[in-house]
């Protein structure tokens, strides 16, 4: 991840992640374990505090696609200059459930 211009404190534990976009614009805290399956998309930044748990098939998307100009979609590119998503210190983001995980009593 360093290589790759991801900033980040000390003990990171990740597992295979599935996408790093704009890695850069990505700081992490102290005590960071990732699952695998990630997909962290930093258009506009991604801060990640300290002691943090982030489960698998978790998607964190900082930007959105450009939809304001009269041309095709895959010309217009991602917006910029919108906020970063910010994760505090001791939070868990658990894992994406999909519908074939679902419990039929619930």
């Amino acid at each position: 991840m360093r290589l790759l211009g991801v900033k980040f404190g000390k003990n990171l534990k990740t597992l295979p992640i599935a996408i790093i976009e704009n890695p850069s614009e990505i700081k992490m805290g102290d005590d960071v374990w990732i699952s695998r399956d990630v997909a962290l998309y930093a258009t506009n930044g991604i801060q990640i505090g300290n002691d943090v748990i982030i489960a698998r098939d978790v998607s964190l998307i900082s930007g959105d696609h450009a939809y304001s100009r009269s041309a095709l979609i895959r010309e217009q590119g991602m917006q910029k200059g919108g906020n970063p998503i910010v994760i505090g210190n001791d939070v868990w983001i658990g894992e994406k459930i999909s519908n074939s995980k679902r419990s039929k009593n619930w």
